[in-house]
């Protein structure tokens, strides 16, 4: 009589561990569901995240504008006016003018490429002078000096207040009567020459924001260079001339102007002050 309770208990069991082993299944079901979903929705959810960040504006690139004028004062060799003096330069106070383009990196350091044009008459009492080694007056003029060069630069800004200093080095393309030829022949034609050598420059500056962008800033700096010229002149052809000797033979020879070796050696140096407007990007 015990047979048949017994065969249902063991039946209601038998159903139970079914039933639990069927939730187990579909609950391990849901996890693969659900780690599948998480592995399709991952490469989306970094994509809008990258995008997100691509959204964001980027930070201004730090790049800048200067343009200056200011005076050019003569030093050493430059200023010199002894006319028997080979690196003499006759230089008197003049001007200049300054373009620079700057990028700033971090730590308010950055790099600067700049153009400036040099202008110092020479003095007008040596126009008639024979230098050294050469067969032709000086003539008149000045000097007209054109540079380039890039390097390092220190930008601060402190407020409404900016401060800067730069080392730069470069070339200089120097134009000036002591580089010029003048040909002794009839013509008087004079060939213009420039030098070209090293040049360098120490500056530094203060600046005060009259808006977001534009700063008026004064420059203090030191300004050198050193061109040079060679090149040989003279032997063209002057003129025949006709003379009769101590026989009475009439003779004729003809006339070369004399060889001149321009070998030139410059040094420029000017103490230079300037005001200028900085533009920033």
């Amino acid at each position: 009589m015990f047979k048949r309770p017994v065969a249902f208990i063991i039946k209601i069991r038998m159903m139970n561990v079914l039933n639990l082993l069927s939730l187990y299944t579909r609950y391990n079901d849901m996890r693969k569901y659900y780690f599948l979903l998480l592995v399709f929705l991952m490469p989306i959810a970094l994509f809008s995240q990258t995008a997100s960040k691509d959204k964001k504006p980027r930070e201004p690139q730090r790049i800048y504008f200067e343009g200056s004028f200011g005076v050019s004062v003569p030093m050493g060799q430059y200023m010199k006016d002894d006319t028997n003096s080979k690196k003499s330069c006759f230089a008197q106070p003049g001007y200049l003018i300054q373009v620079t383009c700057g990028w700033m990196g971090k730590k308010d350091l950055g790099l600067a490429f700049q153009y400036t044009f040099q202008n110092n008459p020479i003095l007008s009492y040596v126009k008639n002078a024979v230098l050294p080694e050469r067969t032709f007056p000086l003539g008149s003029g000045s000097w007209s000096n054109h540079y380039l060069m890039i390097g390092p630069v220190y930008y601060k800004e402190i407020h409404k207040f900016t401060l800067d200093a730069k080392l730069l080095g470069g070339i200089i393309f120097a134009f000036s009567p002591l580089f010029n030829y003048t040909s002794p022949d009839s013509t008087l034609k004079t060939v213009k020459n420039y030098g070209s050598g090293f040049a360098f420059q120490f500056a530094f500056g203060g600046g005060y924001s009259i808006s977001s962008r534009v700063k008026i800033k004064l420059n203090f700096g030191f300004l050198g260079a050193i061109p040079t010229f060679r090149k040989q002149y003279g032997g063209e052809y002057l003129e025949t001339r006709t003379y009769k000797d101590q026989y009475g033979v009439i003779n004729t020879v003809d006339v070369f102007a004399p060889v001149v070796n321009l070998d030139l050696k410059n040094y420029i140096s000017t103490f230079n002050a300037s005001i200028g407007v900085i533009f920033k990007l």
